[in-house]
């Protein structure tokens, strides 16, 4: 199978997983994505059951001009959001934070300052979010392709509409 029908990177690359000796078959982007939203509809499944206690991190991370950088990732909420992620047991929440960012868009955080945190229930679990602030020069030129569909800087009067999470953390920026 030919370039054309692969799971593509932005940047242009084809994935394949192979099959069998010397047998490849190309994984298409969009049933990456089906994929990755059947196991997030079964994790909704497991949360509505067991109803967790999950940690999670933010981060409102400015650049030189204050712009704001937000993304879209590319299964469950598809709308902007400040980067972060969940924190690893035994994970002190601003070690969380900078393993995410680095992790995920290329950028290790120099100085972190924390902003607070909050309690929300979200998909039947009940999750602390801590947050955080940080300013970079660095330049978002390799993400994570097969968590981000998009980044985006965006000046603080022009962000884009927020979903609940991400207006509880930019109420603590405040």
């Amino acid at each position: 199978m030919g370039l054309s029908g692969g799971y593509r990177y932005l940047d242009g690359r084809c994935r394949s997983i192979l099959l069998g000796p010397g047998q490849t078959e190309e994984i298409r982007n969009k049933d990456l994505v089906n994929m990755k939203d059947i196991i997030f509809s079964f994790k909704k499944i497991y949360w509505f059951v067991v109803r967790p206690k999950t940690f999670g991190v933010k981060c409102i991370i400015q650049d030189n001009q204050g712009k704001i950088l937000m993304l879209r990732k590319n299964f469950a909420y598809k709308g902007w959001v400040f980067p972060g992620g969940a924190i690893r047991q035994g994970e002190k929440p601003v070690d969380a934070i900078r393993r995410e960012i680095k992790e995920d868009l290329g950028i290790t955080l120099e100085n972190v300052h924390e902003l607070g945190s909050f309690f929300q229930r979200v998909h039947y679990r009940k999750e602390t979010m801590y947050c955080f602030s940080a300013i970079t020069s660095s330049l978002v030129t390799d993400f994570n392709k097969e968590k981000i569909e998009e980044v985006g800087w965006f000046e603080r009067t022009q962000l884009p509409p927020l979903s609940p999470i991400s207006q509880s953390v930019m109420a603590l920026f405040k």
